[in-house]
């Protein structure tokens, strides 16, 4: 075997969730996928949490392949749960950059994570190297978010295959980490499922991106038409994903591909709605677009060392007053975006180029950011409430 299917993928990432019950673990180890020698099956303990709260408990299964998977390592992290005092939700909104272990600028929470149980993952894959040829990485949301950060790890320290599935993950990484990632891994092995309503596979929003890039991923449709928590339910992944091969799943370009959908959308007087989730998909790329636009090496010069998201918001919007002094044109799209998004935060719209400071783009930035790390915690809490 070198591929799991989307439908083998879907149930390992829910049933991981249940690696901190003893007795139902045990049968998720007894899964005929994984070998039955106990001495190639381990669980992970992770740091989660804040400095106000910081707990360990188990977050992963890393086990060799049985039957079929011989020389395969699994690697399966769990999503957020209620066990550790919300200190999940803290791990998932810890809002922050910093490096990650392979020197590239990533979510402080997600990383955090990882790297509080890289030294017991590092062992295990030391201790189970003899014939191995592949390794699959996979997580829903926050266990996503770190199986990718498993995957980039792996991948840099072996010369091994590394396979990752990941199912309503969220932007693990700046835009270098996303395309640094796919060049290593490679676009064929990275297969990430999202949910079109799913808010917290929009967040956080750009130069956050997704691996692989470029690229879509998987996104497929669900019965929500509007963003919402059901979306995303591993349950609703699971569903989703049933009957179907990664060949099947995979669809057409979304129109935020298109670089004049996006100047039509920002010129145009669409409705902006928090609730509708092509306006989150052309607000990021709306911004990417107009970033990019501006200063293209700029941009890059923001995506090293360590920030908050308040410094970032700073950044970006000292990139976008460069934008309005650079040229008129340049000027038009920069204001037509800050329009945008002050619709979706609920602000009154400016009317002209000239009110936007640098510290009121900031303001604007901010509140995006905080807006759609609103909605994402409100469906990580619809699924764990």
């Amino acid at each position: 075997m070198t591929i799991i299917t989307p439908a083998v993928a879907a149930k390992l990432a829910n049933d991981v969730y249940d690696v901190q019950d003893n007795f139902v673990l045990k049968a998720f180890l007894a899964n005929k996928i994984f070998t039955p020698n106990p001495q190639s099956k381990i669980v992970l303990k992770a740091a989660v949490g804040s400095r106000l709260l910081n707990t360990q408990d188990s977050f992963a299964v890393c086990a060799r392949g049985g039957k079929g998977y011989e020389n395969d390592l699994f690697l399966i992290f769990r999503g957020t749960t209620l066990s550790n005092y919300g200190a999940d939700i803290m791990s998932d909104f810890r809002l922050g950059v910093e490096r990650s272990v392979t020197g590239l600028p990533v979510h402080l929470g997600f990383n955090h994570a990882f790297t509080s149980l890289l030294t017991q993952l590092r062992a295990f894959i030391a201790g189970n190297l003899y014939g191995v040829n592949r390794i699959h990485c996979i997580g829903h949301s926050l266990g996503g978010a770190v199986a990718t950060l498993a995957a980039d790890w792996v991948r840099t320290h072996t010369a091994l295959r590394v396979l990752l599935y990941t199912f309503g993950c969220p932007r693990v990484g700046f835009e270098f980490f996303a395309t640094t990632v796919t060049t290593r891994l490679k676009t064929g092995n990275i297969h990430r499922v999202y949910h079109e309503t799913d808010p917290v596979t929009m967040a956080p929003v750009y130069p956050f991106s997704h691996a692989p890039t470029p690229g879509h991923g998987y996104h497929v449709p669900s019965s929500q038409v509007m963003l919402s928590g059901a979306a995303h339910k591993m349950a609703a992944y699971i569903k989703s994903v049933e009957g179907r091969t990664w060949k099947m799943l995979k669809r057409p370009p979304p129109l935020t591909s298109n670089q004049k959908a996006i100047q039509q959308w920002l010129a145009s007087d669409a409705p902006v709605s928090p609730l509708n989730p092509h306006t989150w998909a052309f607000i990021n790329a709306g911004l990417q677009w107009v970033l990019q636009s501006i200063m293209a090496g700029a941009v890059a010069s923001i995506q090293m060392g360590f920030m908050t998201f308040f410094t970032l918001a700073d950044k970006i919007a000292w990139l976008l007053l460069k934008g309005i002094d650079l040229a008129k044109e340049t000027s038009v799209w920069v204001l037509r975006l800050m329009r945008k998004i002050m619709q979706l935060v609920g602000m009154k719209v400016v009317k002209s180029v000239e009110q936007l400071t640098r510290a009121f783009m900031r303001n604007i930035l901010e509140r995006l950011m905080r807006k759609i790390t609103e909605e994402a915690a409100r469906a990580v809490r619809g699924i764990i409430g």
